[in-house]
């Protein structure tokens, strides 16, 4: 399914839309037979991914117990136990990158704990750093001089690193 081209189709959407398409959606999500199609997959003990909706990143776990309409994991890379909903469970192995070519800034879900991004200051100089947190509005950002700043989806840039060196993501795409 391609994420960002969902987005870009609800951009025209009203508030209400989305509103209403999200109480559809986490109806669809709780329903009966999508839980139990997940849950017949997966045993107590087995390794899986799951999406946080706070760092929009994939967490590696491992399945603790199977209950009725959640899931209790220990994460591998800090070992805090979470109760996640099958639904957040990656069983088919989905990239969840989103990408959504846009000239200035980002939006909140294009971005993921850890990314390296860049965005020129008030002083008009250029500041790289690391998405550390994502906010409603503004993402923090710990730059490589070590302080920490909110700034505004609308003001970062994404950028990439090849072989050492670090590119702009928006001259990446015109290629």
């Amino acid at each position: 399914m391609d994420y960002s081209q969902i987005l870009k189709d609800l951009e025209e959407a009203t508030s209400f839309d989305l509103y209403r398409l999200v109480s559809a959606l986490q109806d669809e999500m709780e329903s009966a037979q999508r839980i139990k199609k997940v849950k017949s997959g997966l045993r107590v003990g087995q390794e899986i991914t799951w999406f946080d909706r706070e760092t929009h990143k994939l967490v590696e776990s491992k399945i603790l117990k199977l209950n009725k309409t959640r899931c209790l994991v220990r994460n591998f890379l800090d070992g805090v136990k979470w109760n996640i909903t099958y639904a957040s469970i990656n069983t088919d192995d989905v990239s969840v990158e989103i990408n959504m070519n846009q000239k200035y800034g980002v939006k909140k879900s294009e971005l993921k704990v850890g990314d390296r991004v860049t965005y020129i200051s008030r002083d008009n100089l250029q500041v790289f750093g690391t998405v550390v947190k994502l906010n409603p509005k503004t993402a923090g950002i710990k730059t490589v001089d070590g302080e920490d700043w909110r700034v505004s989806y609308g003001l970062l840039k994404k950028i990439i690193e090849i072989e050492g060196e670090i590119i702009h993501k928006k001259f990446i795409e015109g290629c």
